[in-house]
């Protein structure tokens, strides 16, 4: 995770698909000169970033109905390039009967085996004056494709390491190529 971007996760808007309009997520960035990353429970009604009380907006700031950050016990670190944040959310809904333009504003998840539940997740960046995300320059959908979880399967750790002990890994940008101006002229 570079300066200056976000990664989202959470609960699709739709229980069939994954959906980004309805769905409750949690949106992580490490602020420049911050010593602990900055995880919001968010909620999305819109396609649009947070005008305020309207789009991807924080639970905390959605007008008239306010919820609350369920995103508790965050805490990561930066090593060798890579960005590891963690935090906790409830299962069950914290903002019981709350909506927002008919949307709940949190979702349960369930956690009984054999239950897909569809998720969403992006990355991109974050607006530096507001501390919002933007639009995502990475998306978990991918034509027809949704992605789901178990949550309800038993526990297992079967990631596999990110790097090696002797890796680095470090964030690249490959430069675009210089514009060529044309020349424009009347040479015959």
């Amino acid at each position: 995770l570079m300066d200056g971007t976000y990664m989202g996760f959470g609960i699709s808007g739709r229980t069939t698909e994954t959906w980004m309009i309805g769905a409750d997520a949690v949106v992580a960035d490490w602020p420049a000169n911050a010593d602990t990353p900055r995880v919001r429970d968010i909620f999305m009604d819109s396609r649009a970033q947070c005008s305020g009380v309207v789009g991807v907006c924080s639970d905390t700031n959605l007008g008239t109905t306010v919820g609350t950050n369920d995103a508790a016990n965050v805490g990561g670190e930066r090593e060798r390039g890579l960005t590891m944040i963690e935090y906790t959310r409830p299962l069950a809904r914290t903002n019981q009967g709350q909506t927002t333009r008919g949307f709940a504003i949190d979702q349960a998840i369930d956690v009984s085996p054999g239950v897909d539940t569809f998720v969403v997740w992006a990355m991109g960046p974050i607006a530096e004056s507001t501390g919002n995300p933007l639009f995502h320059s990475i998306v978990a959908r991918s034509g027809d494709e949704s992605t789901s979880i178990q949550f309800g399967r038993p526990v297992t750790n079967n990631c596999q390491p990110l790097l090696s002990d002797a890796e680095t890994l470090a964030p690249t940008v490959t430069p675009l190529p210089p514009f060529e101006r044309p020349d424009v002229g009347d040479e015959d």
